[in-house]
């Protein structure tokens, strides 16, 4: 069982065959997460706070 409080965001789509799998896995191990529908808005928010 995973202790941590923290929740890990997952950025994808609902019907992503890796976004499935990836949530089957997380779901397997327990591991606490939330998923953001990922669209174009998402995408230039995430560019925009990712700094190199």
């Amino acid at each position: 069982m995973h202790h941590d409080t923290t929740k890990l965001t997952v950025y994808g789509s609902a019907i992503s065959y890796y976004t499935g799998k990836l949530e089957g896995y997380l779901r397997y191990k327990e591991i606490p997460y939330h998923l953001v529908p990922f669209s174009p808005k998402v995408s230039r928010r995430l560019q925009h706070s990712y700094s190199p």
